[in-house]
């Protein structure tokens, strides 16, 4: 296959196990596509490929399926989630409510310095789209909406928060290219800002849903035109 011909394993690498850093490199290969959709994670393969045993890579794997990334085949075998499988839809659903949470308590508890950092995302945001800086966009994103992350006074919905939005990363970059997305998030963006920066916390927790919201009806879209140009329906 070679997708993993560059990530394999010696000793332990810096300071993380070696489970954590197989489960590091598949997750990765799986946000980066390298590993699509359906992809097989077959432990024996795997273990061969990254030159390490079957147990952390078993491990790996069934962390993988625990995030809704892989899914069971059978006991011993797992594959890559579909591009919008129920585990997913359940991610989405799960972050959508979350990131209402996290905006309404940046609304209450974040400091200026941080709102001032808020509303400089969001026009750095517009800035890449309308520059066609795709990379650019989807980092500052992540700082935008990290950010926000940073009111929740919990740590664990702090991590969770963060881990969901980690997930849902390779499904969320495909909703933004279909059309008109991109311009929809900017102005989403500058909403969730604002709403944040005049303390309404109703506001703020009802526009950072509906703005992942919006994300998971996209996707829904583009699964369906997915099925449509499947190569069956493409013959003549």
């Amino acid at each position: 296959m070679g997708l993993l011909e560059n990530d394999k394993i010696g000793m332990l690498d810096g300071y993380l196990s070696l489970q954590e850093r197989v489960y590091e490199i598949l997750r990765d290969q799986i946000l980066s596509g390298k590993l699509p959709p359906n992809a097989s994670l077959n432990t024996n393969q795997l273990s061969k490929q990254m030159n390490v045993s079957r147990t952390p890579v078993r491990d790996a794997v069934n962390k993988l399926v625990s995030l809704g990334l892989a899914v069971k085949i059978t006991y011993k075998e797992a594959r890559v989630a579909d591009f919008m499988s129920e585990e997913m839809y359940e991610i989405f659903c799960a972050r959508s409510a979350l990131e209402g949470i996290a905006a309404r308590s940046a609304s209450r508890y974040m400091s200026s310095d941080d709102k001032e950092k808020l509303v400089w995302f969001s026009n750095r945001s517009e800035e890449c789209y309308l520059t066609g800086d795709e990379n650019g966009f989807m980092e500052v994103d992540q700082e935008l909406h990290f950010l926000i992350y940073k009111s929740l006074k919990t740590p664990i919905l702090q991590d969770m928060a963060k881990q969901l939005y980690l997930i849902s990363k390779r499904n969320r970059d495909a909703g933004y290219h279909l059309v008109g997305r991109g311009e929809e998030v900017v102005k989403e963006h500058a909403e969730l800002a604002e709403a944040i920066n005049r303390g309404d916390a109703e506001g703020a927790e009802r526009i950072g849903a509906s703005h992942h919201f919006n994300t998971i009806v996209n996707l829904q879209k583009k699964f369906e035109m997915m099925k449509h140009e499947s190569p069956k329906s493409k013959r003549v």
